[in-house]
């Protein structure tokens, strides 16, 4: 675990792809929170585990998407807790998610987002709903379907294209990313569908800590 003080922030630096610059309102109040109200502050973070992520061999979706399928990666999950000093009651809690991909045998952060302390278990159940329905509703065959939740600065889901499918994770401004193809996103990892069990446990693993954190209430 590690804590840090810090006083009122000048700044802040956009969740997503490493060197995109800042935004002037943070689409969690976790991040709302440390910047306008979390003086002097409190922050904790507490690892909770790491989704190693083999690489897809996919043969009809979009050359950049299939190139991204190519390089192994991970999906690395952490729970954030911010106080004030010396008010511990008032807090925050956020999951924080990392995208890291392989290359020359190490790991390189692509990009991170957030999530509010209160979304997490949504985001469980829903990919805990996408992993049991899938087959339904991919059986019409349709030419492109996706399923997928968004919230905060974090997209997750699958995506079914001409009788394959892949499992994704994307960081960034999840508003701009909706808005576009998902295999034009840079910052998404994709993984193979059959993962979305154990994805969906390392978020409820991350829901237990979080639960742990607010006493148990």
């Amino acid at each position: 675990m590690l804590a840090l003080l810090f006083g009122a922030a000048g700044s802040v630096r956009a969740n997503g792809i490493q060197g995109i610059q800042g935004v002037a309102e943070p689409p969690t109040s976790f991040e709302r929170f440390v910047l306008h109200d979390c003086s002097p502050c409190v922050r904790e973070v507490h690892a909770v585990g790491v989704l190693p992520v083999p690489p897809l061999k996919l043969t009809v979706f979009p050359r950049m998407a299939a190139v991204q399928m190519t390089r192994a990666g991970q999906i690395s999950f952490e729970v954030l807790r911010a106080y004030q000093l010396g008010r511990a009651a008032r807090q925050r809690l956020a999951l924080r998610v990392t995208l890291w991909v392989a290359n020359a045998g190490e790991m390189f952060r692509m990009a991170t987002g957030l999530l509010d302390g209160d979304d997490v278990r949504f985001l469980g159940d829903t990919i805990g709903a996408i992993s049991r329905t899938m087959p339904i509703v991919l059986a019409p065959g349709g030419e492109s379907v996706e399923m997928g939740f968004a919230s905060g600065s974090l997209r997750m889901g699958v995506v079914h294209l001409r009788g394959e499918t892949a499992g994704y994770a994307q960081a960034g401004d999840i508003p701009n990313l909706i808005l576009r193809d998902l295999w034009e996103v840079p910052s998404t990892l994709y993984f193979s569908p059959d993962q979305l069990p154990a994805l969906a446990d390392m978020i409820g693993q991350g829901e237990t800590k979080l639960w742990t954190l607010r006493g148990g209430n």
